[in-house]
């Protein structure tokens, strides 16, 4: 299947569908998912094996006719992470619009259907390229339980003033022949600093490596500042020998360190440890916080 030419004529009759309220898709667009439920994992397994790599995100019908809306859009998986927890993380580029014509029975735990693409072959032409188009990154971590449980904290003032964030990036492979570590790692961290920060920084600084990728560098650190003197520090590098997906907030009354290689009970970790104006450390117990569940 040619999923590059400007038809759906070759797309599949049959495709994995994913019913999900108040979620809708659109073609040429991206759209971040955290798939936990055991079926649903079973689906991504089986349309990753595919070669086309499409999942239907469809509408349910609360009618007592149908299952599903009659349209749906298709999605071909594009970016995939595993979790420490087995999840995963995938973003879906939006392909083309479907008819749905009926669900199939199946011994599988999750949705098919039998599907016609002719009335939406529009969807694959080119469009001009005076076009205003917006390119957005799967900031997938920005949707994680933990990092939204971290912002919920920070707003109620559990660390007080922020003053530094740390982020840390690290694993060995997998170095990526179409992108630099910047855009495979060091993208998601930006994204987060400036979610906690709600704003953009005033200066930035960065120093980078090169030593396989012949795109961008395989190992970078970035230093950003703000304008009330908080600074954010990143380092990623897809060349360690140990992995390390950490984020910390480093606040005036604690810290709070999002750990996404932790179990899920200990993800989330507040540390009300502090240095106080005459430099002396004020260590305190070291406090768990659950995420809520996914």
């Amino acid at each position: 299947m040619n999923m590059n030419n400007n038809t759906n004529n070759d797309f599949p009759e049959l495709i994995p569908i994913f019913p999900l309220k108040g979620v809708v898709m659109f073609p040429d667009t991206y759209l971040p998912l955290n798939i936990f439920e055991p079926r649903y994992l079973e689906m991504i397994n089986k349309a990753i094996s595919s070669k086309s790599r499409l999942i239907g995100m469809i509408q349910p019908n609360n009618s007592n006719h149908n299952n599903f809306c009659d349209v749906g859009c298709a999605g071909k998986i594009v970016k995939f992470e595993e979790t420490t927890d087995k999840r995963y993380l995938i973003t879906l580029k939006g392909l083309s619009r479907f008819e749905l014509i009926s669900e199939k029975t199946n011994r599988k735990n999750f949705k098919e259907a039998q599907v016609k693409w002719n009335r939406y072959r529009e969807d694959l032409q080119k469009k001009d390229i005076k076009e205003n188009k917006v390119l957005m990154a799967g900031h997938l971590l920005n949707y994680h339980n933990a990092f939204i449980k971290m912002q919920d904290l920070i707003r109620e003032g559990k660390i007080g003033e922020t003053r530094n964030i740390r982020a840390h990036r690290f694993a060995l492979g997998a170095i990526r022949s179409h992108e630099s570590v910047i855009y495979d790692l060091a993208v998601h961290d930006v994204s987060m600093i400036l979610a906690i920060m709600q704003e953009l920084p005033v200066g930035i600084s960065a120093h980078s490596i090169h030593h396989n990728s012949n795109i961008g560098p395989d190992a970078i650190s970035i230093k950003l500042s703000f304008k009330k003197g908080a600074t954010a520090l990143i380092n990623c590098d897809w060349m360690c020998p140990y992995k390390e997906h950490k984020f910390s907030v480093i606040g005036s009354e604690g810290s709070l360190i999002f750990d996404d290689t932790q179990e899920w009970s200990k993800k989330l970790q507040y540390n009300p440890s502090t240095i106080k104006s005459d430099n002396s450390i004020n260590i305190l117990p070291v406090e768990k916080i659950a995420p809520p569940s996914p």
